[in-house]
């Protein structure tokens, strides 16, 4: 009985490793994580940053350019990476940022159907 639960054990285990990593699942469940911190909280911040480190292999000539203008709207310049000083001002400019790149990569779900707004 106990090799019975020692193989099934084995056999889910062989399935979630053939199941792969559902790359925009976790993009999202980490966006949706993000969002659920305060605007002003430092956790709400280091997700953001989480979510950022997650999506660089997404990056492109666009997202550094929005990054080059959160930095100076933040008085940052120069410094790589800036000190984050004011988390609310920061977890919010690198979110357009990131959600910019999210559409761009078309990892923001929805459906085929244009909605107009």
């Amino acid at each position: 009985m106990a090799q019975a639960f020692e193989v099934q054990d084995q056999n889910e285990s062989a399935y979630k490793v053939a199941e792969g990593f559902d790359y925009p699942r976790t993009v999202n469940e980490k966006l949706s994580l993000a969002m659920g911190f305060s605007r002003r909280s430092k956790d709400r911040a280091l997700a953001v940053k989480d979510l950022d480190d997650l999506l660089f292999p997404k990056r492109d000539k666009q997202y550094d350019a929005d990054m080059h203008t959160l930095t100076r709207e933040l008085g940052q310049q120069g410094k790589n990476p800036p000190p984050i000083r004011d988390f609310e001002a920061y977890s919010q400019g690198l979110l357009r940022v990131l959600l910019g790149l999210m559409d761009r990569r078309n990892l923001l779900g929805g459906s085929d159907v244009e909605e107009e707004f």
